[in-house]
């Protein structure tokens, strides 16, 4: 059984012309946007650091702070999305997070950044959802996995703006100045999503809605009472990390302190993170639909993934063009996290493709608000010994135990080996 009416699959296979691809592609800019805020404190870092005087915990945990409101507020988010018009939601959502972004800009105060984090971390919870939900109304199941992967190719153009470019304009403006200019870019996605965007092909026919005759409990103890979907959170989660944690966060810290790296070197090198992704995204879904076995898919990539992560951690001290080459093979493989989404909704039975959906996306979060800080304690901890390959075995040990302790139902040999490998390298030197 699907959620698309069963006599319109080939009425939406017939809109699904050059008007479909745009109007998903449009809707994704939000996502774009949204995940440039992810990722922006990896090139403003040093600069919130020295204006709120902050150790590493508490830039992770002012970082973190955007994904606590954004993991309340996923659910409801995938309910209001089914029920009511995406494209009002995400317009109104986009707006909060522009206030945010000002606001985050003018404050002085660590409490009132905070706050406008958490406002931002609130619009976040809509972005993909609000794409993903608009692309299952333009789209064909055969196609989303498809579909799904240009939404994030497109997002992740986002984190290569959040490295090099925006660090330029925090080096010519001011960190401050230079995230008035990034709420003027979010004021013209708005422009954009508001002129063309539409929920659904106007010859779509409509379906007798379920979701309008349900409560939000119901949809949400439906979504969560599939075993599938928390799998595909917890795999989306962790074969995230190194995208989250190398990318978003501590990437160019590592780079600059473990191999010297300048800082534009070093926010270049971790910008190949999200241009692998870029690349790999739709290859991914491609691959996905084309052979009809997502799970291979999966699995395929989370080994490759591991063995990457392994180099990494042992790895001598490379040229720069060599770390170019893996950080965006790291982003290639990585870039399979996305077949969680559209696993979930195929699994769907009664017209909730984006509380599905949330619910991935919420174990998803989940993760990132418990990493982030506790990276930022590692590092910490690690500051004191003067051995940089101390702290990148101390910083890279977590992601190679937790990115694929996702094994743990079927493959528990490789689990216990990730484990033993882990506690060797905290007892590496």
């Amino acid at each position: 059984m699907s959620y698309f009416p069963t006599g319109s699959i080939s009425m939406l296979k017939n809109n699904l012309g050059l008007k479909g691809w745009i109007v998903c592609f449009v809707a994704s800019l939000f996502f774009l946007f949204e995940f440039l805020q992810v990722n922006m404190f990896s090139s403003i870092d040093p600069e919130v650091m020295k204006a709120y005087a902050l150790e590493s915990t508490q830039l992770g945990f002012l970082s973190s702070i955007y994904f606590y409101s954004t993991v309340v507020f996923l659910l409801p988010a995938g309910y209001l999305l089914d029920r009511f018009s995406p494209k009002r939601i995400i317009l109104v959502t986009l707006i909060l997070s522009i206030i945010g972004i000002v606001g985050f800009a003018l404050s002085y105060e660590l409490w009132l950044a905070a706050v406008c984090r958490c406002i931002e971390g609130i619009a976040s919870a809509f972005c993909f959802l609000g794409c993903f939900k608009i692309s299952t109304n333009w789209v064909p199941k055969s196609r989303l996995a498809l579909a799904t992967g240009l939404i994030m190719t497109i997002a992740m153009l986002g984190g290569v703006l959040a490295q090099t470019p925006l660090m330029l304009l925090v080096e010519t403006y001011g960190w401050r100045d230079a995230l008035f200019i990034d709420a003027m870019v979010g004021a013209m996605v708005g422009i954009a999503i508001l002129s063309i965007v539409k929920d659904s092909p106007a010859n779509k026919r409509d379906t007798p809605s379920l979701v309008e005759t349900i409560n939000y409990w119901y949809a949400f103890k439906s979504a969560a009472s599939k075993a599938s979907n928390w799998a595909c959170g917890i795999y989306t989660c962790l074969m995230n990390l190194p995208m989250m944690l190398l990318g978003a966060m501590w990437g160019s810290l590592f780079l600059m302190q473990a191999h010297s790296f300048s800082r534009a070197d070093a926010a270049t090198i971790v910008s190949m993170i999200f241009i692998g992704t870029i690349v790999g995204a739709p290859i991914a879904g491609w691959a996905s639909d084309f052979l009809c076995k997502r799970k291979v898919v999966m699995w395929f990539a989370a080994l490759l993934s591991l063995i990457l992560t392994v180099f990494i951690t042992y790895q001598p001290h490379l040229s720069k063009n060599a770390e170019l080459l893996v950080f965006f093979l790291l982003g290639f493989i990585s870039s399979a996290q996305i077949l969680g989404y559209p696993t979930a909704a195929q699994n769907d039975r009664i017209g909730i493709p984006a509380m599905s959906a949330s619910l991935v996306s919420f174990t998803t979060m989940s993760g990132y608000i418990v990493f982030m800080p506790l990276f930022g304690w590692v590092m910490n901890i690690s500051a004191p010994h003067t051995t940089i390959n101390g702290v990148a075995i101390r910083v890279l040990c977590g992601l190679l135990e937790l990115a694929y302790s996702w094994l743990l139902s079927r493959f528990s040999l490789y689990v216990t080996l990730s484990f033993l490998l882990s506690l060797s390298l905290f007892n590496t030197p």
